[in-house]
């Protein structure tokens, strides 16, 4: 796992948006399983987006949030650090705040839709891999090889096309 480049922690950063991000379900499935290609296996993806889904945790958050244990009769492993326990008790508490608010707002009487959550929440939602978001609509996916082309929709029409890889489609869900 390549060596964060900051020395800063940025916990905020790892967090992602909701507990339901993909990459803190993997830190997750780690600490209960002792295992990387367990947990990718309990999370529905491969060993190697599990893997990329750890590495773009450590680098956003800046510290090592897994130990990997190499070798060995039983194969190796690995455990969650400090760090990594850390992180997952403020993503803990960042879903009960936010799950206090919803429901506060429910009480209120505001317009929710069907799935429990406002149209002004929803995009907070979104599995995402990167920092920079653009509202936009899935048109199409289109596997090539190692690489999935994704045809986005912006909410002004216009078209993007983008290329991800397809461990990055599997932690988005796509």
């Amino acid at each position: 796992m390549p060596k964060p480049r900051s020395p800063a922690v940025s916990y905020t950063n790892a967090l992602g948006q909701t507990s339901t991000d993909k990459r803190i379900e993997i830190l997750r499935l780690i600490g209960r399983s002792g295992s990387i290609s367990q947990a990718g296996r309990d999370a529905g993806v491969s060993y190697k987006a599990a893997w990329q889904a750890i590495d773009t945790l450590t680098n956003l958050a800046g510290v090592a949030l897994v130990e990997r244990l190499v070798g060995g009769a039983g194969g190796g492993g690995a455990s969650v650090t400090a760090a990594g326990q850390h992180l997952l008790a403020m993503a803990d508490e960042l879903e009960q705040a936010r799950s206090s608010v919803l429901a506060r707002f429910q009480q209120q009487g505001s317009a929710l839709q069907a799935t429990g959550t406002s149209p002004a929440l929803a995009q907070f939602q979104v599995r995402t891999s990167m920092r920079n978001q653009l509202p936009c609509k899935v048109l199409a996916l289109d596997l090539q090889g190692q690489i999935v082309r994704v045809r986005l929709q912006l909410a002004g029409g216009a078209v993007l096309v983008s290329r991800i890889t397809v461990e990055s489609a599997e932690l988005l869900g796509l």
